[in-house]
């Protein structure tokens, strides 16, 4: 496993743990607790031994036991947890139905999955060796009417909805609360009192107490691995767990016991890489940090509402979230006394934490039409950024053009005697990306050297999003030219849009800048260097007349003529301008 950094700004940046899981842990035997019975697992168990560490087997016998929130923390397969609940409430042999006697499986919802979580989810249990009749149905907008629903809910099993549709049903009486036997909540994090997870949950618990003789609640389930979302506000985790009826909080953090015990017994040989950045790099986080500092000082003396004193405002800690967070914590109950200016600044802030992370995260382009958005923004707005007016900003500016291109100044000739300028690419690219490749080649080689064959090496690259990804697979299998080059090229039809538009009124290039008339004409070299030059037919091959007419156009005309005859409101000759007016839109 290999990990990579760049160094941050206040070169703090804590070591990454990465952990390599395997299919071949044993999971112990758990039995599953409700109240005081106990239900020892079967010989064929409903989950395949080995497929689910034994931390998850843990916080699925006391989630079971007793209902409540169950915080996860990242990557440890939270899914996985999911499905198993998923497939111990579908299976009428030998899952929750045999248990309580049941002869169909109860209706049971999940809530918060997103279309890819729920994709994932599947591909689990058919991992699993689920039969597809016990998978969980989806229900989208696609599923029918409500009473197409109405007879699936009936049938029982569990049902993976959205909470638009799940809402609808429960007000209209086609989901009934008292067939309902519980609900596993996702991304318990963004339950509010005002979400539609809240309002479901509210409405299922009042009308299943209202319905229930012996007083008997449908139990509710709540699955979340983002403890820091949980953790900021002011007693967030009291209203979570009071939105969601439960009593009981489930902490699984990576120094759990049971968890390090887990993960340490098949502990991966981990090379960690600091790269460097490049100069200039370093002079824009230079700049982007003095004008994090202009701000702060424009803020103290804007407002005393904020407690400085507090260690998680620094500048070295701006690069984080918890900077923005404890700022919005503070003023949170003052926000509707700050002056337009304060929230400028405070917005200021957050722009610039921004810029600290596309500055190692993104290539050069994408950095240069950020920073070019967040000034435009401003301009037009009301209360623009004053931290722009600095020098920092303009070094901000000046040093990432320069990573873009540079425009040259040329000596005069004989024939002309102004000045003549040029524009060079210079397209820097990522340091990150090119310690990347030379590690995936390095592999490669140490590969073949070891199994002395020539053939495809399999690599898992981890990125952050999808738009990392694409841009990391461009760059590796196209190479840094290419790839960068591409970029070059949408950037400058962007770019070039307004340059095309202002010489097609003004009837020539004196309408735009020297530097716009650059960018436009190093469109067609990009364009040139991706694509090639057009072939030319040579020697024995017909050139087309200038202004010959295509066989495909002759044979629409034709067909228009035709038409055209015995039809006494249309006359031949505009349905022929029709087609001609047709053939060039």
């Amino acid at each position: 496993v290999v990990a990579i950094e760049t160094d941050s700004i206040c070169n703090c940046t804590s070591s990454p743990v990465i952990y390599e899981m395997s299919n071949e842990i044993e999971m112990d035997s758990k039995k599953f607790r409700k109240g005081d019975d106990s239900v020892e697992s079967n010989d064929q168990s409903m989950i395949p031994t080995g497929l689910m560490p034994s931390y998850l087997a843990e916080a699925f016998s006391e989630l079971y036991s007793e209902d409540g929130l169950l915080v996860l923390g990242k990557g440890l397969g939270l899914l996985s947890l999911v499905a198993s609940f998923c497939r111990f409430y579908g299976d009428v042999s030998e899952g929750f139905a045999s248990e309580s006697g049941l002869t169909k499986p109860p209706l049971v919802f999940v809530l918060g999955l997103r279309e890819d979580e729920r994709t994932s989810l599947i591909s689990i249990l058919e991992t699993w060796g689920t039969p597809p009749t016990l998978l969980p149905t989806m229900v989208t907008n696609e599923s029918g009417q409500g009473k197409d629903r109405a007879l699936l809910y009936q049938r029982g099993g569990v049902f993976c909805i959205t909470t638009r549709i799940l809402i609808v049903d429960l007000l209209t009486n086609v989901a009934n609360s008292k067939d309902i036997e519980g609900m596993l909540v996702a991304h318990a994090e963004q339950v509010t009192e005002q979400s539609t997870e809240g309002f479901i949950i509210r409405i299922f618990q009042t009308q299943k107490q209202l319905c229930s003789k012996n007083d008997r609640n449908g139990f509710v389930k709540a699955f979340s691995e983002s403890p820091e979302t949980i953790t900021s506000g002011f007693s967030k985790v009291d209203k979570i767990m009071k939105t969601l009826f439960v009593k009981r909080l489930y902490l699984y953090p990576r120094f759990h016991c049971a968890i390090v015990e887990e993960l340490e017994r098949r502990a991966p040989t981990v090379d960690e890489f600091h790269q460097e950045l490049s100069p200039k790099m370093k002079e824009i986080q230079n700049a982007i940090a003095v004008a994090v500092q202009t701000c702060i000082r424009q803020l103290k003396n804007s407002t005393k509402l904020i407690d400085w004193n507090d260690e998680e405002l620094s500048v070295e800690n701006c690069v984080t979230k918890n900077f923005d967070m404890t700022i919005s914590r503070q003023l949170q109950k003052d926000w509707h006394r700050l002056k337009p200016e304060t929230k400028r600044l405070i917005e200021d802030l957050r722009s610039l934490r921004t810029l600290f992370q596309y500055l190692i995260n993104d290539d050069c382009i994408q950095f240069w039409k950020l920073i070019n958005n967040i000034k435009t923004t401003s301009a037009s707005s009301r209360y623009p950024s004053m931290w722009l007016l600095t020098p920092a900003a303009d070094m901000l500016f000046r040093k990432s053009k320069d990573r873009l291109y540079k425009i040259l100044k040329q000596e005069k000739s004989e024939k002309s005697t102004d000045p003549s300028f040029r524009l060079q690419p210079v397209l820097e690219e990522s340091p990150k990306w090119r310690l990347l490749k030379h590690i995936v080649k390095e592999i490669y080689e140490d590969y073949s050297k070891k199994t002395k064959c020539i053939g495809p090496v399999n690599v898992l690259i981890m990125a952050k999003d999808v738009r990392t990804v694409v841009a990391l697979k461009r760059y590796l299998v196209e190479g840094k030219e290419k790839a960068m080059t591409h970029t070059w090229l949408n950037y400058l039809q962007g770019y070039n849009d307004r340059s095309r538009s202002v010489t097609k009124n003004s009837g020539g290039m004196t309408g735009i800048t020297e530097e716009s008339r650059l960018l436009l004409e190093e469109e067609g070299r990009a364009r040139q260097l991706i694509y090639g030059r057009r072939k030319r037919v040579r020697g024995g091959g017909k050139r087309k007349a200038l202004n010959q007419i295509p066989d495909y156009v002759r044979k629409n005309r034709r067909i228009a003529r035709e038409k055209s005859r015995g039809k006494e409101t249309s006359h031949e000759d505009d349905l022929e301008r029709r087609a001609v007016l047709d053939e060039a839109v």
